[in-house]
């Protein structure tokens, strides 16, 4: 039911404000994810009815009405709402498509809805406790998140940006000479971390439980009334429930009941399961949480700082921790003339995009793209990025690093060779045999110096067990004295 009442308050948000005309009718071009250029806002009236439609499949999520079709209608109208146009990312975005998506796979709807009422379901107050597991799971997976992701230097010993923040609000009424003081700044950030890393352990144990949900309520209030970050605190005041026992909505509405009847409470109602769950929902469940683990870690798996390049940024929940702007202009060139002109990219793009672009690479590239298609083909830009990798390399100290490279190249080169050459010496009596393994270690170096050592080794250790065979096959018949001999004269040679 939160959760529908989420997808309701934010489509009408979006309505109301006219976000649907600014930012998705507005924009002449719109900046996509990569491979998904094809997704495009309906025309016209066709972007409203779009909104409208995931509005009334939040509603009918929230009454429990055809819950898992009116799911499936809200996963594809938000997704698709959230592919037209990538710089309007947000976190909570990611984590409503989540918990739409857990919520699909999981039998809900089975209590509390018009789908039980009708009788189109039969109801259920229990369901296998992994189901409820997975449902927490998904919710604080958010805090811990978010609480690693502060595991930076900016944060820890600068306490940014939260300081960035916190001064543009030192106007706020009594909490804003605080918000100027040194330390302020440092001190919120090491409590935001504290609280994103251990919330979930609170919340999960029975008797902090109430102060834990306390603390959440505190926090994210706070937040919304400093920040403008949308319905994510919200969001987390309504979902983060989950973790008090399953039965608590049952009790509460109990003990309503009761209240100036001076009657106790009513009992929980009779237990009534769901049927066990196929196997394919079990397979889902878990796809998602590899889903959880994979895609907010993946950035580390890039070079680089992910607040810098944007490498893995999308999906990684990474909540509050960076502020960035920049400026940028295109100078786009005519190939037939080699005329080339400054373009203002407010003329090509809306300026809520602009300052998107600006500080964010992924965002950028697909601009140049764009601007390509629509005025020219930036040559001017990849020249002076050709100049300055030029300049990078023509730089005295890197020409002296990549001389000093190749001087020690070349000495491991002929030490590989010296070494194999002596090697061959000590292993075998024959004066041709170490001349050539150096030779081929020249030949070879470059290729796998490695791999080429090992296989002279494998080729010269056969002949010479080849040949202490032979040998001690001649020194007797029976065969006892030859493996004896043979024996020691392998140790002896390994040893050598």
């Amino acid at each position: 039911m939160a959760f529908g009442l989420l997808v309701v308050a934010s489509t009408v948000r979006f309505l109301a404000r006219g976000w649907v005309g600014s930012l998705y009718l507005a924009p002449e071009h719109h900046l996509t994810y990569p491979g998904f250029d094809w997704v495009a806002p309906l025309p016209g009236v066709g972007a409203y009815l779009h909104v409208a439609v995931v509005a009334i499949a939040g509603l009918a999520i929230a009454l429990g009405w055809h819950t898992r079709a009116a799911l499936g209608v809200f996963l594809v109208g938000f997704v698709w709402m959230e592919l037209i146009d990538a710089s309007l990312y947000l976190n909570h975005y990611w984590l409503i498509t989540l918990l739409g998506v857990l919520l699909f796979v999981l039998p809900v709807g089975r209590r509390w809805s018009l789908d039980v009422r009708c009788g189109r379901l039969a109801p259920a107050t229990v369901v296998p406790a992994w189901m409820v597991w997975a449902a927490r799971a998904q919710i604080g997976v958010v805090y811990v998140v978010a609480g690693i992701a502060k595991l930076n230097y900016d944060w820890l010993v600068r306490g940014e940006p939260l300081g960035m923040w916190l001064a543009a609000r030192s106007d706020r009424p009594v909490v804003g000479p605080l918000f100027e003081l040194p330390n302020t700044a440092l001190v919120a950030s090491w409590a935001g971390l504290i609280f994103d890393l251990t919330i979930v352990g609170w919340l999960l144990w029975r008797r902090s439980r109430p102060w834990a949900y306390a603390a959440v309520v505190l926090f994210h209030l706070s937040t919304a009334a400093l920040f403008q970050i949308g319905l994510f605190p919200w969001a987390m005041m309504l979902l983060t429930p989950v973790f008090f026992s399953p039965a608590w909505p049952e009790r509460t509405l109990a003990w309503i009941r009761s209240i100036g009847r001076f009657e106790a409470p009513a009992d929980v109602p009779p237990t009534t399961e769901v049927s066990p769950p196929r196997r394919r929902v079990q397979v889902a469940v878990a796809a998602l949480a590899i889903v959880n683990v994979v895609v907010p870690a993946r950035h580390y798996l890039y070079a680089g700082d992910v607040t810098e390049n944007e490498a893995g940024y999308y999906g990684s929940l990474r909540v509050m921790l960076t502020e960035k702007t920049g400026t940028v202009r295109f100078v786009v060139t005519d190939t037939a003339t080699g005329t080339s002109a400054t373009v203002d990219p407010d003329d090509v793009f809306e300026p809520w995009q602009v300052g998107q672009l600006a500080s964010r690479v992924d965002l950028l590239i697909t601009a140049v793209n764009i601007q390509m298609e629509v005025g020219g083909n930036l040559a001017q830009i990849l020249d002076t990025i050709g100049q300055t990798i030029g300049g990078f390399f023509e730089n005295p100290i890197v020409q002296a690093g990549f001389q000093a490279a190749f001087l020690y190249l070349v000495i491991l080169w002929f030490a590989a060779a010296y070494w194999a050459y002596r090697d061959m010496q000590l292993r075998t009596e024959n004066p041709v045999l170490p001349y050539f393994g150096a030779a081929l270690i020249v030949l070879l170096f470059v290729r796998n110096t490695k791999h080429s050592g090992a296989m002279l080794n494998r080729i010269f250790i056969a002949m010479e067990e080849l040949r202490v065979s032979v040998f001690a096959q001649e020194l007797g018949t029976n065969g006892k004295i030859s493996e004896k001999i043979l024996r020691e004269m392998m140790q002896s040679f390994t040893r050598s």
